[in-house]
């Protein structure tokens, strides 16, 4: 089984990628649990959201490993969320924290902020692409996770994505 995790910041093509790439390879997609949280949440959301947020999407995805598809497209993972908490609350929760050192991708693919920035109600970022970009760059180095830069024109991304899988070592 491959796991593929699309991570990066907002509005950088990660659900688009993902989407293309679940297509492609008939694999099971585990999507952002937070928009569709968020967006019947009513509210602005506070930590207990955001932990509720969190562990719902490490659920979906330890149910989706039980497809038994060969392959696994994560629209996001647990680093958007440390970020995300990170960012918003100024502190990450240990039991998050400790997620990333045990929960395994085979891949990353690390979306660059090179796409026009599409204004969405549940977006908060605008402008901050770059700087979020280092931010994940410098998680995934830190941790020595495998990961690819995608960036370029859609169709570029898609071919630069799929080359990376294809390249997965099993």
């Amino acid at each position: 089984m491959i796991r593929v995790a699309v991570t990066g910041p907002e509005s950088s093509g990660k659900t688009t990628l993902a989407s293309q790439l679940a297509r492609h390879y008939d694999a099971c997609l585990v999507t952002e649990y937070a928009r569709e949280y968020l967006t019947e949440l009513g509210r602005d959301y506070n930590k207990n959201d955001l932990d509720f947020i969190s562990r719902k999407q490490l659920e979906n995805e330890s149910s989706a490993v039980k497809t038994g598809k060969p392959v696994i497209i994560f629209d996001t993972d647990i680093i958007v969320l440390k970020i995300w908490y990170e960012h918003k609350f100024g502190e990450v929760p240990e039991w998050l924290t400790s997620e990333i050192s045990t929960r395994r991708y085979d891949l990353h693919l690390l979306t660059a902020p090179d796409v026009p920035y599409e204004p969405d109600p549940l977006r908060e970022n605008p402008g901050k692409g770059q700087y979020f970009f280092q931010l994940f760059k410098s998680e995934l180095e830190s941790h020595g996770f495998d990961y690819r830069i995608i960036n370029g024109r859609p169709d570029q991304r898609l071919i630069k994505a799929k080359k990376a899988i294809d390249n997965i070592d099993q």
